[in-house]
């Protein structure tokens, strides 16, 4: 709580008490309380959320979604990383698309020392524009089906937008942006397109 948030409490406690003891009009509680009202109103919003998500169970992702493979951007450090775990916590095997640093290296040595029962893959690309990184992720995941993706890689530019250089733009615009459209034709496509062939082949059977 800010130090204006308390003075409004403060003030708003002297006054009731003030009026209860009879020596503060009515009128000016009700002007105090309708000026704290704001303030009670934004901490209850901010904390009905909160407890909301301390106490909501993490849903089981391989179980929802009956999956086997997830696919994790920028999984070689931060929260990318952290992602990579929760999954291979939920019984889910990892692909982890990043850089090709000793960042990946490690992460890779961790989760399989880690859950030596699961399978993970490594793919070291760059994100950046005139790099076919799609090919090399489409070679690295042709023989499984990638059910769950986070898009998670991504870097901000800072500064005003006029005097950053064009091509750190362009990648930033690459790696957080153009390439989620690259994934949705990639896996998401083939998705949609089995279920409508499923669906279709059951119409066609029904109808016989």
């Amino acid at each position: 709580m800010t130090a204006e948030e308390t003075c409004s409490a403060s003030v708003l406690a002297a006054a009731a008490a003030s009026a209860a003891a009879g020596t503060t009009p009515f009128w000016k509680v009700i002007i105090l309380s309708v000026f704290a009202f704001p303030t009670a109103f934004w901490v209850v919003m901010y904390v009905i959320p909160q407890l909301y998500m301390t106490f909501r169970p993490v849903p089981d992702l391989k179980k929802r979604y009956n999956a086997t493979w997830a696919l994790v951007t920028g999984g070689g450090s931060g929260i990318g990383k952290a992602l990579a775990f929760k999954l291979a916590r939920q019984g889910l095997n990892v692909v982890v698309v990043s850089l090709d640093d000793d960042f990946l290296k490690a992460t890779m040595k961790q989760l399989k020392e880690t859950f030596p029962d699961l399978e993970f893959r490594s793919v070291g690309v760059s994100f950046s524009p005139g790099i076919d990184y799609l090919k090399e992720i489409k070679e690295s995941t042709k023989d499984i089906e990638i059910s769950i993706i986070f898009n998670n890689a991504g870097f901000l530019v800072t500064g005003f937008f006029d005097q950053a250089p064009l091509g750190k733009l362009l990648a930033n615009m690459e790696c957080t942006y153009i390439n989620l459209v690259y994934y949705g034709l990639l896996y998401i496509s083939d998705a949609f397109l089995y279920a409508y062939i499923v669906i279709n082949r059951y119409d066609t059977f029904s109808d016989v």
